[in-house]
């Protein structure tokens, strides 16, 4: 596993092994809302884009809360839609698992913001641990 960015908020990874980006949120980022979620996420987007290469296209990604993560209201989940989404589809992404944690408002945020999606580009799944998110896009 190749780790691709650290800050306060978040790290990001590339399982080389597997094909896929991580993104581990940390404990801090339950502090962080609207625009600075916002620009967390596209810092995972740029991260995604700048590791894509013509030889080893990354088409999966995992969004992992374990040990924590924001909480979504209406305005980011509209960004999430109308933003990154398109724009880590277009980067070639086509399959989402979701590692969340047991913060409640974080949870349901993220599930609203990926069940209500208008668009639909990614085939997902949600899981509670890390295992069963890889095991479940290598099998995809």
């Amino acid at each position: 596993m190749k780790q691709l960015f650290e800050n306060d908020y978040q790290t990001i990874y590339l399982h080389e092994d597997n094909n896929i980006f991580e993104q581990r949120f940390k404990s801090k980022s339950q502090e962080i809302f609207g625009e600075a979620y916002i620009n967390e996420m596209r810092i995972f987007g740029d991260q995604m884009a700048a590791n894509q290469t013509s030889e080893k296209e990354v088409s999966k990604l995992i969004i992992n809360t374990l040990d924590g993560g924001p909480t979504m209201e209406p305005t980011v989940q509209t960004w999430m839609h109308n933003n990154f989404y398109p724009q880590i589809s277009n980067i070639g992404i086509k399959s989402k698992a979701y590692c969340l944690g047991e913060e409640i408002l974080a949870k349901l945020s993220i599930e609203l913001t990926v069940e209500d999606d208008p668009n639909a580009l990614f085939k997902y799944q949600f899981f509670s641990s890390l295992e069963d998110s890889i095991n479940w896009l290598n099998a995809i």
